[in-house]
C-alpha cells in the first residue's frame, strides 16, 4: 500500500499536468497570434500617416498595424533594434516572427515538464532514467529561451537543472544499490 504522502505527490503531479495542458492551450493560441501579427506586418506595409483605400465604394484610410515606432516607449527584442530596419512593419514583423520563436521555445519547455510530470504521476518510483533526461532536455530548452534575457541567469538555470538532473542519476543508482540488497 502507498503511503499517504507518495499519494498527495501523485496528485499533485496530476493536477499540475491538467493545469499545464490549459497552459499548452494558452502558449498555441499566442503562438498563432504572433504569426498572424508578422503576416499582416508582411502583408500591410504601411506609412504611419495611413493609405487610403476604397471599400464598397466608401474610401478609407487605413493606418499601420503597429504604432509608429517613435512613440513607442519599448521597442520589441534589442537585437532587432541593433538591426536598423527603415520599415516600421517590417520590424514589427521581425519582432512578431522572433516572439514566436520565444514562445514556440515556451511551448516546447512546457510540454516536456508536464511529460514529466505525468510520469511521476504514473511510475512506481521518479528515479527513471527517462526522467533524468527529460528534466536535462527541459533545462536546455529553457536556458536557451532565458540566454535571450542574461547570459548569466541562462548559466544560473542550467545549472541548476544539471544539479537537479544530477540528484535524480543519484538517486538512480542509490534505487539501483537498494533493489539489489533486497
Amino acid at each position: 500500500m502507498e503511503n499517504e504522502k507518495i499519494l498527495n505527490i501523485k496528485k499533485a503531479a496530476h493536477t499540475t499536468t491538467k493545469i499545464l495542458n490549459v497552459i499548452k492551450g494558452i502558449i498555441t493560441a499566442a503562438i498563432i497570434i504572433c504569426g498572424i501579427g508578422a503576416l499582416c506586418c508582411f502583408i500591410f506595409k504601411l506609412s504611419p500617416d495611413g493609405k487610403e483605400i476604397s471599400i464598397f465604394g466608401r474610401t478609407v484610410t487605413v493606418y499601420a498595424p503597429v504604432a509608429y515606432m517613435d512613440q513607442m516607449d519599448v521597442r520589441g527584442f534589442e537585437f532587432v533594434n541593433n538591426l536598423n530596419i527603415d520599415s516600421v512593419s517590417v520590424e514589427a514583423a521581425v519582432n512578431c516572427i522572433v516572439a514566436m520563436v520565444m514562445v514556440i521555445l515556451a511551448l516546447v519547455a512546457i510540454v516536456i515538464i508536464r511529460n514529466l510530470f505525468k510520469l511521476i504521476e504514473e511510475s512506481d518510483t521518479p528515479f527513471t532514467s527517462e526522467i533524468a533526461k527529460k528534466i536535462k532536455i527541459a533545462g536546455i530548452v529553457v536556458s536557451i529561451m532565458v540566454l535571450s534575457e542574461s547570459v548569466g541567469i541562462a548559466a544560473i538555470v542550467a545549472l541548476s537543472f544539471w544539479c537537479f538532473a544530477c540528484v535524480f542519476e543519484y538517486g538512480i543508482e542509490l534505487q539501483k544499490h537498494e533493489d539489489e540488497t533486497l
